[in-house]
């Protein structure tokens, strides 16, 4: 299933039914044999999808998707919750080369209240950029450019190796399209030499609602690329041949790998329980009693041989000396323990600077910033122990005073209410309050805004 712009521009969900590579069954709305179907997929849509290719100093891979959110962080694209999803694409000798996926909770949330997921068991939920991406890559690993536009709505994306590089979203009517899809080629084309030098791109692709142009619209090249892609898929009677191309958001799902899943942890272990849990039972039964016949044939040669006991004790004991040989020195596991607990400390401290970055963004010009403390929170005072938290969940304690502009009171409340609620993106309010100091004779009156609150180093 896929949550994509309808017709009016607000969101609808469009489904396929897939076996194998033969296509049952297309649609908009819900299948009306829910209950009987398989588990489904699902593609959403989002204006401010974000996509990037980062070079991170990821010490583990557990630490990749914290790094990856403080570099999302960094590069301001968010001003809300989003969820977030980090995979290795190269080692170098002290980073790594990741590419990254990150889309608003409230777009996520609002398409998922369109699924039947109560119904049905989602096997992942993704961007729908990857859908189209990994269709791509079905077909070719060069250097992509896609245009796909549903409801008004035009993606151009640039894809390589199976994964979205660069991606511009606008709205278009009649008037307007071929002169963004020209400038938006023109921009993908330049974006397009970071990731290899002289790779020009050949092959362009149009899909969704663009499907209808005009033949003589698109060179030859991209039209027997489409024609390529069309063939994918074996498409039931009456569908249109250009099926897959309309819908390519639909058809690309079945190849998008699963650790790009967009679910909430804990939904997706319950689809792990139902989807695994019975092939488990029966493999496991087998593994068992394959097991049992086993031991039972090697208990009965024991039984019978004493020679083959003691060989089979040497070789264990030549096993275990092997192991003692090759196992790292306690230097070394202290050197590697070591970095990796500089590598913790160092994401467990709030970046200042981030942070005052952050602030000067969000604060009024005219409003200034007149004081700024930041203190780890203390332990509770029954706990003798140090708190260890998990990497980049340590509190800190901030306060800050936010001199507004000279106003009424009613105005310096309602710009105290607005800054409030912008620093409570990322910030757990404690408590805050105005402060109105009584002018000096010939001075101004101060309106201050005080701030108490708690931050996570993790948000910085």
């Amino acid at each position: 299933m896929a949550v994509v712009p309808g017709a009016d521009g607000e969101p609808v969900v469009r489904y396929a039914s897939v076996n194998g590579y033969r296509v049952l069954k297309v649609g908009e709305g819900l299948p009306s044999h829910l209950a009987a179907s398989g588990p489904m997929r699902a593609a959403v849509f989002s204006l401010a999808s974000y996509f990037d290719q980062a070079d991170l100093a990821a010490a583990t891979s557990k630490l990749l998707p914290l790094v990856a959110r403080r570099h999302v962080d960094t590069e301001l694209v968010f001003d809300v919750s989003y969820r977030l999803r980090a995979r290795t694409y190269a080692k170098r000798e002290r980073t790594v080369v990741a590419d990254i996926a990150a889309v608003p909770d409230p777009d996520l949330d609002a398409a998922a209240s369109l699924l039947p997921l109560d119904d049905r068991p989602c096997l992942q939920m993704v961007p729908l950029e990857l859908a189209i991406a990994a269709l791509v890559r079905k077909s070719t690993a060069e250097p992509t450019i896609v245009f796909w536009e549903k409801g008004g709505v035009l993606l151009s994306l640039l894809v390589s190796d199976g994964m979205v590089r660069a991606r511009m979203s606008e709205r278009v009517n009649e008037i307007n399209r071929k002169v963004i899809i020209a400038r938006s080629e023109a921009n993908l084309r330049g974006t397009a030499v970071r990731y290899g030098a002289d790779r020009d791109v050949f092959l362009i692709l149009y899909t969704g609602d663009l499907c209808d142009l005009e033949p003589g619209e698109r060179d030859k090249a991209a039209q027997a690329f489409e024609a390529k892609l069309s063939k994918l898929y074996r498409l039931g009677r009456g569908m249109p041949k250009d099926a897959v191309l309309r819908d390519p958001e639909l058809f690309g799902l079945p190849l998008v790998d699963e650790a790009w899943s967009f679910m909430e942890e804990g939904y997706r272990d319950q689809v792990r329980s139902w989807r695994y849990a019975r092939p488990a039972a029966a493999v496991a039964g087998l593994i068992g009693a394959g097991f049992a016949l086993v031991g039972a044939f090697q208990y009965m040669q024991v039984l019978g041989t004493d020679s083959e006991f003691e060989s089979r004790s040497t070789q264990l004991r030549e096993t275990l000396a092997e192991v003692a040989r090759i196992r790292p020195s306690d230097e070394a596991m202290a050197a590697v323990r070591s970095g990796l607990q500089l590598q913790t400390d160092q994401i467990n401290e709030v970046r200042l600077d981030r942070m005052l970055g952050w602030l000067t963004h969000l604060v009024p010009e005219d409003a200034a910033i007149r004081a700024f403390d930041v203190e780890p929170v203390p332990p509770p005072l029954a706990t003798r122990n140090p708190v260890h938290y998990p990497p980049g969940e340590k509190p800190f304690r901030v306060k800050m005073e936010i001199m507004l502009p000279e106003a009424t009171l009613g105005a310096a409340e309602t710009t105290g209410a607005e800054i409030v609620k912008s620093l409570s993106h990322r910030l757990q309010m404690v408590d805050n309050r105005i402060d109105v100091a009584a002018p000096e004779p010939g001075m101004q009156r101060e309106v201050v805004l005080v701030v108490n609150a708690q931050a996570r180093a993790v948000s910085f």
